[in-house]
């Protein structure tokens, strides 16, 4: 299982990089934080004007690769039922797959 926290400045570009990394298989796990990283208190003279805050937004994001699960899983069907010159052609079409990368 990857583990990862995404920092972002902006809701807009959480919303963005959350996105496209469920699109890669990872999934958000809880909810979103949003917490203050700075804040500038602004003056005239000595009369409090407004302060300006900088915040910070992130989100955890796990993914558990349950694709090689899935792959054995199937690969493991298909040899109980098939001869073994048939393995070598199933896996090739199999790990070919570009859903089906694996780094060895």
């Amino acid at each position: 299982m990857d583990y990862k926290v995404i920092e972002t400045g902006s809701v807009s570009e959480l919303n963005r990089q959350v996105n496209e990394m469920i699109e890669n298989g990872w999934k958000p796990v809880g909810s979103h934080y949003v917490v203050v990283k700075h804040v500038q208190n602004r003056f005239a003279g000595l009369q409090h004007k407004d302060s300006i805050s900088s915040m910070e937004y992130s989100q955890t994001m796990i993914k558990d690769d349950n694709k090689l699960k899935d792959l054995f899983n199937r690969y493991n069907e298909f040899i109980s039922h098939h001869e073994p010159d048939e393995w070598e052609d199933w896996i090739e079409r199999n790990l070919n797959n570009k859903n089906n990368v694996l780094i060895w």
